[in-house]
């Protein structure tokens, strides 16, 4: 994927940040991955891991120079966010279904990105939808969210006899039109 933004200059080029969003099963398909693609910013989802477990020799071989985790409180992390020497993001706040950042690039350009691991939990799901638009209306600029919202827009977009409850459905339907 790539985020393309304007230098804000009077060249015609666009500087394209590439990064991944994905949910991997292996450091060496990660690595792999990097290598390959070189992105200046990665989002890890579910590694099933704890954060300790990976050495630290490992990150310094891919470029990864910091990063945010968030908090899973009694369960296991499950939001990572990493990123290289080339950009400076300031971290907005940590939540267990979210980690908004913002980007401030050339010319007073300010981009802002959402890495989302959302709760299975309708209830838990509902802080999340509120916790967005409100960021939303504190900060003014183009925002980019992605990950994975454990919702749906429509039936169309589930399998199995039930359809989704409706109710469920608006929710996610209200917050993706702000």
């Amino acid at each position: 994927m790539y985020l393309i933004y304007s230098r804000g200059d009077a060249s015609p080029h666009a500087q394209r940040i590439s990064f991944f969003f994905w949910n991997l099963n292996t450091r060496v398909t990660l690595k792999n991955l990097l290598m390959s693609h070189k992105p200046v910013l990665i989002f890890l989802v579910e590694p099933m891991i704890t954060f300790s477990q990976v050495h630290p020799w490992f990150w310094q071989s891919i470029g990864v120079t910091k990063y945010c985790i968030n908090d899973g409180g009694s369960l296991m992390s499950n939001l990572w966010v990493f990123w290289g020497r080339d950009i400076n993001p300031t971290v907005i706040f940590v939540s267990a279904q979210c980690i908004p950042m913002e980007f401030s690039f050339q010319q007073s350009t300010t981009v802002y990105i959402v890495a989302v691991y959302a709760s299975t939990y309708y209830m838990n799901r509902r802080k999340l939808w509120a916790d967005l638009t409100h960021l939303q209306g504190c900060f003014q600029g183009p925002w980019l969210f992605i990950g994975d919202y454990n919702a749906v827009l429509g039936a169309h977009e589930k399998c199995g006899r039930r359809p989704p409850p409706s109710f469920f459905m608006y929710n996610f339907f209200a917050m993706n039109k702000c």
